[in-house]
Protein backbone atom coordinates (compact mmCIF):
# COMPACT_ATOMS: atom_id res chain seq x y z
CA UNK A 1 0.00 0.00 0.00
CA UNK A 2 1.37 3.47 -0.87
CA UNK A 3 2.49 5.62 2.04
CA UNK A 4 2.63 9.40 2.23
CA UNK A 5 4.04 11.30 5.19
CA UNK A 6 2.04 14.28 6.47
CA UNK A 7 3.80 17.05 8.36
CA UNK A 8 1.33 19.12 10.40
CA UNK A 9 2.10 22.68 11.50
CA UNK A 10 1.93 23.47 15.21
CA UNK A 11 -1.34 25.11 16.28
CA UNK A 12 -0.71 28.71 17.30
CA UNK A 13 -2.95 31.72 17.75
CA UNK A 14 -1.57 33.27 14.55
CA UNK A 15 -2.55 30.24 12.43
CA UNK A 16 -6.01 30.17 13.99
CA UNK A 17 -6.51 33.90 13.34
CA UNK A 18 -5.58 33.53 9.66
CA UNK A 19 -7.61 30.38 9.08
CA UNK A 20 -9.22 29.65 5.73
CA UNK A 21 -12.98 29.54 5.18
CA UNK A 22 -14.74 27.62 2.42
CA UNK A 23 -17.41 29.51 0.45
CA UNK A 24 -20.32 27.48 -0.96
CA UNK A 25 -22.92 28.93 -3.32
CA UNK A 26 -25.18 27.75 -6.11
CA UNK A 27 -24.55 28.82 -9.67
CA UNK A 28 -21.56 29.70 -11.81
CA UNK A 29 -18.91 32.32 -11.22
CA UNK A 30 -17.89 33.61 -14.65
CA UNK A 31 -15.06 36.02 -15.47
CA UNK A 32 -13.60 37.52 -18.62
CA UNK A 33 -10.17 36.15 -17.77
CA UNK A 34 -8.79 32.62 -17.55
CA UNK A 35 -6.60 33.27 -14.50
CA UNK A 36 -8.90 34.15 -11.59
CA UNK A 37 -6.14 34.47 -8.97
CA UNK A 38 -6.28 37.87 -7.31
CA UNK A 39 -9.57 38.69 -9.03
CA UNK A 40 -11.90 41.00 -7.07
CA UNK A 41 -15.18 39.07 -6.97
CA UNK A 42 -17.26 41.26 -4.69
CA UNK A 43 -17.73 42.69 -1.22
CA UNK A 44 -18.08 40.19 1.64
CA UNK A 45 -19.52 41.39 4.97
CA UNK A 46 -19.78 39.23 8.10
CA UNK A 47 -21.90 40.30 11.09
CA UNK A 48 -20.38 38.94 14.32
CA UNK A 49 -23.59 39.57 16.32
CA UNK A 50 -26.08 37.79 14.07
CA UNK A 51 -23.77 35.46 12.13
CA UNK A 52 -25.30 36.78 8.90
CA UNK A 53 -23.05 37.03 5.85
CA UNK A 54 -23.68 39.10 2.72
CA UNK A 55 -21.78 38.98 -0.55
CA UNK A 56 -22.33 41.71 -3.13
CA UNK A 57 -21.34 40.64 -6.64
CA UNK A 58 -22.04 43.38 -9.16
CA UNK A 59 -25.74 44.22 -8.89
CA UNK A 60 -26.61 41.07 -6.93
CA UNK A 61 -26.68 40.48 -3.18
CA UNK A 62 -26.27 37.00 -1.69
CA UNK A 63 -27.24 36.29 1.92
CA UNK A 64 -25.73 33.39 3.81
CA UNK A 65 -24.53 32.05 7.13
CA UNK A 66 -21.34 30.68 8.70
CA UNK A 67 -21.48 26.96 9.50
CA UNK A 68 -18.92 24.86 11.37
CA UNK A 69 -17.75 21.85 9.33
CA UNK A 70 -18.50 18.45 10.94
CA UNK A 71 -14.94 17.34 10.11
CA UNK A 72 -12.16 19.82 9.27
CA UNK A 73 -10.59 19.76 5.81
CA UNK A 74 -6.82 19.88 5.37
CA UNK A 75 -5.14 22.04 2.74
CA UNK A 76 -2.10 20.03 1.62
CA UNK A 77 1.07 21.28 0.00
CA UNK A 78 3.59 19.16 -1.88
CA UNK A 79 7.17 20.33 -1.23
CA UNK A 80 9.13 21.20 -4.36
CA UNK A 81 12.30 19.11 -4.73
CA UNK A 82 15.58 21.06 -4.82
CA UNK A 83 16.32 20.14 -8.45
CA UNK A 84 14.81 22.45 -11.06
CA UNK A 85 13.80 19.56 -13.32
CA UNK A 86 11.50 18.17 -10.59
CA UNK A 87 12.81 14.65 -11.08
CA UNK A 88 14.33 12.44 -8.45
CA UNK A 89 17.65 10.64 -8.45
CA UNK A 90 16.08 7.75 -10.37
CA UNK A 91 14.68 10.02 -13.12
CA UNK A 92 11.07 9.71 -11.94
CA UNK A 93 8.90 12.79 -11.56
CA UNK A 94 7.32 13.62 -8.22
CA UNK A 95 3.94 12.36 -9.50
CA UNK A 96 5.49 9.02 -10.53
CA UNK A 97 7.13 8.68 -7.13
CA UNK A 98 3.81 9.35 -5.40
CA UNK A 99 2.03 6.70 -7.47
CA UNK A 100 4.73 4.06 -6.97
CA UNK A 101 4.22 1.58 -4.16
CA UNK A 102 6.68 2.42 -1.38
CA UNK A 103 7.02 -1.25 -0.37
CA UNK A 104 8.87 -1.92 -3.65
CA UNK A 105 11.47 0.76 -2.76
CA UNK A 106 12.58 -0.16 0.73
CA UNK A 107 15.58 2.17 0.66
CA UNK A 108 13.71 5.33 -0.43
CA UNK A 109 11.52 7.27 2.02
CA UNK A 110 7.85 7.73 1.10
CA UNK A 111 6.85 11.07 -0.44
CA UNK A 112 5.88 13.76 2.04
CA UNK A 113 3.07 16.31 2.08
CA UNK A 114 2.84 19.32 4.36
CA UNK A 115 -0.45 20.40 5.92
CA UNK A 116 -0.67 24.09 5.11
CA UNK A 117 -3.82 24.89 7.12
CA UNK A 118 -7.11 23.42 8.27
CA UNK A 119 -10.54 24.61 7.12
CA UNK A 120 -12.95 24.43 10.05
CA UNK A 121 -15.92 26.46 8.81
CA UNK A 122 -17.73 27.38 5.63
CA UNK A 123 -20.03 30.14 4.45
CA UNK A 124 -23.20 28.85 2.78
CA UNK A 125 -25.18 30.98 0.35
CA UNK A 126 -28.23 28.78 -0.29
CA UNK A 127 -30.81 31.33 -1.46
CA UNK A 128 -31.16 33.04 -4.82
CA UNK A 129 -29.35 36.36 -5.34
CA UNK A 130 -31.34 39.51 -4.59
CA UNK A 131 -31.11 42.08 -7.39
CA UNK A 132 -29.99 45.54 -6.29
CA UNK A 133 -32.06 48.19 -8.07
CA UNK A 134 -31.28 51.88 -8.33
CA UNK A 135 -27.72 51.56 -7.02
CA UNK A 136 -25.71 54.52 -8.07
Amino acid sequence: MPQILLHTPPETKSTQASSLTLIEFQGVLAANTVDMSGLDIGLLKVSKETGKVTLRVGLHLLEGKVVKLPRPLAVLERPVPPSSSQSGSNGMTLEDQTMTDSSSKNDAPPPALRVHQFIREKIIFSSRPIPILGSG
